[in-house]
């Protein structure tokens, strides 16, 4: 459902990984090209609404790894420290200003 107002990025698994801004409005919104500057959007999870939740990255940025820059995200907001997506973990720690460990 997220095709509906923007790009999909999926792994080959058909994992939703990110989501990038259609550009236009009215006819113009069937153009095959996204908004400019491009807006990447790391998907947290795939809830299957039109804008499920997703981390935008500064305009004009898109990861070169998007499965990583996903992990990474559902690893910050999970929770959990530790984020997967299309197979790539990614574990997050806090680190305490001082401590080189």
């Amino acid at each position: 459902m997220p095709g509906v107002y923007d790009f999909e990025i999926r792994a080959s698994s058909g994992e939703l990984l990110g989501l990038i801004e259609r550009g236009g409005h009215g006819p113009a919104y069937a153009s095959p090209h996204p908004a400019e500057p491009v807006t990447f959007r790391a998907v947290i999870r795939e809830d299957g609404s039109n804008h499920p939740p997703a981390v935008k990255f500064p305009p004009g940025f898109i990861p070169p790894d998007p499965a990583r820059a996903a992990a990474a995200e559902r690893a910050r907001w999970g929770g959990t420290g530790t984020g997967t997506a299309d197979g790539v973990q990614v574990i997050t720690r806090r680190v305490e200003p001082g401590r080189d460990d």
